[in-house]
């Protein structure tokens, strides 16, 4: 009897020792968090937003959307696209989705337009009524710093009170990237080459 007493013991202990190590190897690999963007390809559907003869911003957006998902390789970040086909989204589900994600940032991209042709550049626009004014507010500087086109001149961080701006639950930019009415940067957004870098240093932003 008092040897089976000492093997159940032993046994006990043995599981109890692979049971602690399990638990610290588990933890040893438990995932780091991962930096979550969300990027909101403004318009869709039947709302093309600015237009210019064939060119349409809510194609332009989406390929540049398209882009950055594609080229970011790092693990630790993931670009989660809210709109990621040609498909019209309502602001208030927009919103919606954003809060159910719980993203780090929300980065909603647009091209602008404007009666005057010799209006051009980029520029980034925060809300003052969402929560996270400061951080957004601060995030856009960075953004536009390190969006250094040489095509397209900087015009700054400006506040207006945007569905997306106001009711996200997290910082929320809402990136202009230059001037479909404007032809240089028309030429200069519509192409391959300068949407496949405005993808690059907007992913590139976004790391830092």
């Amino acid at each position: 009897m008092n040897n089976i007493k000492t093997k159940i013991m032993k046994n006990w202990k043995f599981l109890t020792i692979l049971a602690i190590l399990g638990g610290l190897i588990v933890m040893s690999f438990k995932p780091i968090d991962k930096k979550v963007i969300v990027i909101d390809a403004g318009h869709g559907g039947m709302d093309s937003g600015a237009q210019y003869n064939n060119f349409a911003e809510k194609q332009i957006v989406l390929n540049i959307s398209e882009q950055i998902k594609k080229l970011n390789k790092n693990s630790d970040l993931e670009i989660i696209l809210l709109r990621p086909d040609d498909k019209a989204i309502s602001l208030t589900d927009r919103a919606a989705k954003i809060n159910a994600i719980n993203p780090d940032l929300v980065l909603s991209l647009h091209l602008n337009k404007s009666t005057n042709v010799d209006s051009s550049g980029i520029e980034a626009f925060v809300s003052e009524k969402n929560t996270f004014y400061d951080k957004s507010k601060n995030l856009a500087e960075s953004f536009l710093n390190k969006l250094n086109f040489k095509e397209l001149q900087n015009n700054g961080v400006k506040t207006k009170d945007l569905h997306i701006l106001r009711t996200s639950n997290c910082p929320a930019i809402l990136l202009e990237i230059g001037y479909l009415s404007n032809t240089n940067d028309r030429n200069f957004i519509t192409s391959t080459l300068g949407q496949k870098e405005i993808a690059e240093k907007i992913l590139n932003a976004i790391k830092d």
